[in-house]
């Protein structure tokens, strides 16, 4: 069962009696709950972000679990998604306020065609094989396209 933090108050006995196994919670300071949350010497795990486990423990009700985890499910973890023209893709973890470098070959018999960051063409940003992101301002995704050198579409006679 997954709690979110839109939720602001928990019922008498809300967990009493039930067969739930495990319970998420997205608090960062428990919400006040009696001690009859749930039945005496409950087994299930409780999940909270990381952080704040220590508060659980020691918080009234929430210290019934028998196993009190942490988690953190990369809310705050940014990310650019690089793209490359044969369909490859990589994800590298940024941080907001940052510019990242990055270095950008094609194979023998190709070149960059074209380097977009988030939608905008970038292609003139690319110096010396080299590519400078703007400042990250949150996720983010880097599109590098070749083409191959010396080909063409030809018309052909009828």
């Amino acid at each position: 069962m997954t709690i979110t933090n839109s939720v602001t108050y928990k019922g008498y006995r809300a967990f009493y009696g039930c067969s739930v196994t495990s319970v998420k919670v997205h608090w960062n300071r428990p919400l006040a709950v009696g001690a009859d949350i749930m039945s005496d010497g409950y087994d299930g795990t409780l999940y909270v972000p990381k952080g704040t486990a220590m508060m659980y423990m020691a918080a009234n009700g929430w210290s019934s679990f028998a196993h009190i985890l942490e988690f953190d499910d990369g809310e705050d973890s940014h990310y650019i998604t690089i793209r490359m023209g044969d369909g490859g893709v990589q994800k590298q973890l940024v941080e907001v306020g940052q510019t990242y470098i990055y270095e950008i070959k094609a194979d023998d018999g190709w070149e960059v065609n074209t380097v977009s960051f988030d939608g905008k063409d970038m292609t003139s940003q690319l110096l010396n094989g080299q590519f400078s992101t703007p400042v990250i301002t949150g996720n983010a995704e880097l599109n590098v396209v070749f083409r191959q050198i010396g080909s063409s579409i030809k018309k052909c006679r009828q």
